[in-house]
């Protein structure tokens, strides 16, 4: 049996699709999300290099998953626990300040420098992972 892969992608209008692939090839980033990304946006993924290859090749910002790189930290625990429980410790309350956000439906305004979002969703963002 051979494997084959669907990577979901968030699109910038609230859509998600979920593209098939036979393999975890790097170009089948650009074939998802081409080579014009949207100017400023940001490329939300998981740590696989691939779309850090792609965001450097387009000039997107690239942010990682939370929950990955959580979990290479729990990962971490038996080898350093004191290092990765204050990282843990710091990434459950940037959990809870997202969900304070979301509670109070904070939506956010474009930043005049970088037309970066400051709290909530941009419209403006791509993401895959």
């Amino acid at each position: 049996m051979k494997g084959c892969y669907f990577w979901p992608v968030y699109g910038e209008l609230d859509e998600i699709c979920f593209p098939f692939f036979e393999s975890r090839a790097h170009s089948n980033v650009e074939k998802v999300l081409g080579l014009s990304p949207v100017e400023g946006g940001v490329l939300l993924s998981d740590g696989y290099g691939a779309y850090e290859a792609y965001a450097g090749k387009t000039g997107l910002t690239h942010a990682q998953c939370w929950t990955h790189c959580r979990r290479e930290f729990i990962n971490a625990e038996a080898a350093e626990p004191a290092l990765a429980a204050k990282a843990l410790e710091s990434i459950g309350a940037l959990y809870a300040l997202e969900a304070k956000i979301r509670e109070a439906k904070l939506k956010g305004t474009p930043s005049a420098s970088t037309g970066s979002i400051t709290h909530g969703r941009s419209s403006r963002r791509s993401s895959a992972g």
